[in-house]
């Protein structure tokens, strides 16, 4: 049996330059790091940091009903999007279960880009289609065009300065904008969203001028990140990672994700289930979680109270900022509105001491 090649980044080349210690990720031969996780880290807290998201999936939705469509296939109302302006969503299937969380951005009337997550690429584009034969016919056509872009993010207090430096100044758009941009003659879209909690923006470029932005951006102040600390950085800021934070089997509400789910508006796939779920109650809510000590808790360990397992551990990790171990769990919703001690199981006989915090664990910047 074989083990089916990575994908690889228009920006490969760079990273192994760069010295990068490459690692799969989704699929993916990805940056992990490129010397120190913990100084790429500080460096996108304190100045910018530049990281390669190319392995993130794009679909553009065209056409006369392309909202229609985009409404069936996400369960928050976009149809107060105007052009250049872009919303958090999620994308559910009948049961109500996460199929994915994306960002849906309208370029124009009647033309959508969605951004989706590497790992879920193939899964969600199925899922759109299958939408678009149940809730349709629609006037609209869905063109997976991954392999077209690459997409650079630029985060930090710095990144403002450093954008202006390559793309030149004037360009200060408020969050979640998308804006088509010029550089050496080239239009791409600049988009004012990203996954750190910090400033900045990601760069959806034409493939062939991937580098030399990736390097021009480096010549402007910026610095290389890997995705350990790009890990580190959304955990601090407890933005949920999907396919561990949550899959098919979770639904939005446990998740902190109902304030993106509109169950007012027109149909979508997913919405009895969903009002129904709401109805109800629910039985499990993630939280935040500190654990005494310097040991991390790893995705799967379980959470106790009185040695009864109450929870698990979705994600954990070392936070450079706080300089201590946190984590994300998903506990029994009576649990986390006592906030009773709690024991977090390492393993091997191994148990540690957490107590639940309030989200995020760090405050987001305004972008």
């Amino acid at each position: 049996m074989t083990t089916p090649s990575l994908l690889r980044t228009p920006l490969h080349a760079a990273h192994i330059a760069a010295g990068a210690r490459m690692a799969p990720f989704a699929g993916w031969e990805m940056p992990l790091h490129y010397g120190s996780q913990i100084d790429e880290h500080h460096a996108t807290r304190k100045a910018c940091g530049l990281f390669d998201v190319s392995h993130m999936g794009q679909v553009r939705i065209t056409g006369c009903d392309a909202l229609k469509l985009v409404q069936a296939i996400v369960t928050r109302d976009v149809a107060h999007l105007g052009d250049g302006q872009s919303a958090y969503c999620a994308m559910c299937n009948r049961a109500g279960g996460l199929l994915d969380d994306l960002i849906v951005s309208r370029l124009a009337m009647g033309d959508y880009l969605l951004v989706v997550n590497a790992g879920t690429y193939e899964g969600d584009l199925a899922q759109m289609h299958a939408v678009e034969r149940e809730f349709g016919p629609f006037d609209a056509r869905i063109d997976g065009c991954r392999d077209d872009w690459a997409m650079l993010a630029v985060q930090g207090p710095e990144a403002p300065a450093v954008l202006a430096r390559v793309l030149g100044g004037g360009l200060d758009p408020p969050a979640m904008r998308m804006i088509s941009v010029e550089w050496r003659g080239q239009a791409f879209w600049l988009s004012t969203t990203g996954y750190t909690g910090e400033r900045g923006a990601e760069l959806i470029a034409p493939v062939e001028m991937a580098r030399d932005l990736w390097d021009a951006l480096m010549a402007a102040g910026a610095r290389p990140v890997g995705l350990a600390a790009r890990d580190t950085l959304r955990l601090e800021q407890a933005f949920n990672l999907s396919g561990q934070d949550f899959t098919a089997q979770n639904h939005p509400f446990e998740v902190r994700l109902g304030w993106v789910v509109d169950l007012d508006k027109p149909d979508f796939c997913g919405r009895e289930a969903l009002r129904a779920i709401r109805a109800g109650v629910c039985p499990r809510q993630q939280c935040g979680l500190l654990p005494e000590g310097r040991r991390i808790p790893r995705h799967g360990a379980r959470v106790l109270h009185q040695g009864k397992q109450v929870g698990v551990v979705t994600s954990g990790g070392f936070s450079p900022t706080l300089g201590r171990p946190i984590a994300l769990g998903l506990l029994q919703s009576q649990i986390v509105k006592s906030e009773e001690p709690l024991e977090i199981d390492l393993g091997r006989g191994t148990t540690v001491p957490a107590v639940i915090t309030p989200l995020p664990f760090l405050r987001a910047q305004p972008l």
